[in-house]
């Protein structure tokens, strides 16, 4: 029996190797973009859901930038909430793929620009990115993950072909034609388990620090 379970295990595993190396490049560059708008668009639909629970604090901080006239304050947040909210579900679901991640590079390179200006002033409090539920001060750490998101958004609009989209559920789709789901599926199982081990390896790291700070 227990040689029998490797045999099984050896053979799933030559089957799945297999599969990942018989993966066009450009399939795979279809997986990272499908993956990419996920990112983005949750963020900042997230974002945009966290601000509107908590919009008059959120008000109050656009104001500390001291960037744009109190007397506009309200409708610049109503603007980016709304817009948050727009271009996170047409990430999400894929629709006007390649508009919605222009605005979202060029939102995020906003954000980028105002938080750098605040830190050069050494003007430092809650960014209120996403609302109370996700407290934290400006820092070169803000920066960085709205660089990073801009990334992606260059690579949804470098490499963006359609792939599991709204738009393009059609009877011609490559979905609808018959491409097989199992290789995302399993793409997507990879980056998840690659993504869960940094996380987990972060925190045992930082909870190894604390322990050692306390003792």
């Amino acid at each position: 029996m227990f040689h029998s379970n490797l045999i099984v295990r050896s053979r799933l595993k030559s089957v799945l190797v297999k599969m990942l190396y018989s993966v066009p490049v450009g399939i795979v560059l279809s997986y990272l973009v499908v993956h990419a708008r996920w990112i983005v668009g949750g963020v900042l639909l997230l974002a945009g859901l966290a601000k509107i629970s908590h919009l008059s604090k959120f008000i109050e901080t656009i104001k500390l930038f001291r960037l744009i006239p109190f007397r506009l304050a309200r409708e610049a947040a109503y603007t980016i909430v709304v817009v948050d909210c727009v271009l996170g579900v047409c990430l999400l679901l894929g629709v006007k793929v390649t508009l919605a991640a222009a605005l979202a590079s060029a939102l995020f390179s906003s954000f980028t620009f105002v938080v750098f200006i605040n830190l050069k002033r050494n003007n430092i409090f809650d960014c209120n990115c996403f609302g109370p539920y996700f407290q934290e001060k400006i820092t070169m750490k803000t920066a960085i993950r709205n660089l990073t998101l801009l990334l992606l958004c260059l690579i949804i609009l470098k490499f963006y072909d359609g792939y599991l989209t709204v738009e393009t559920l059609t009877p011609n789709s490559p979905v609808v034609a018959g491409q097989s789901l199992i290789p995302f599926l399993l793409f997507t199982v990879v980056i998840s388990v690659i993504v869960t081990i940094v996380i987990t390896l972060k925190m045992l790291s930082r909870n190894a620090r604390i322990i050692k700070e306390n003792f």
